[in-house]
């Protein structure tokens, strides 16, 4: 659902590439010996929210989260 009033702002962002910019980032935690910005457990909550969205898409259906 879309409020009736809502603002409406213009952000203007950098083009990258997401997977470029975590691979550099994963290799760089590497060489650093810290943590990745990105860990796995990001990673498969990622593939969730995507297969909930496209489980959504198929069905026309509001897919609850948990």
């Amino acid at each position: 659902m879309i409020p009736q009033e809502y603002e409406h702002r213009h952000v203007t962002l950098k083009k990258q590439e997401p997977l470029k910019n975590e691979l550099k980032d994963f290799l760089d935690a590497i060489e650093k010996k810290r943590k990745p910005l990105v860990n796995g457990e990001d990673g498969i909550e990622g593939l969730r929210i995507v297969g909930a969205a496209l489980d959504s898409i198929r069905n026309r259906k509001v897919v609850e989260l948990a």
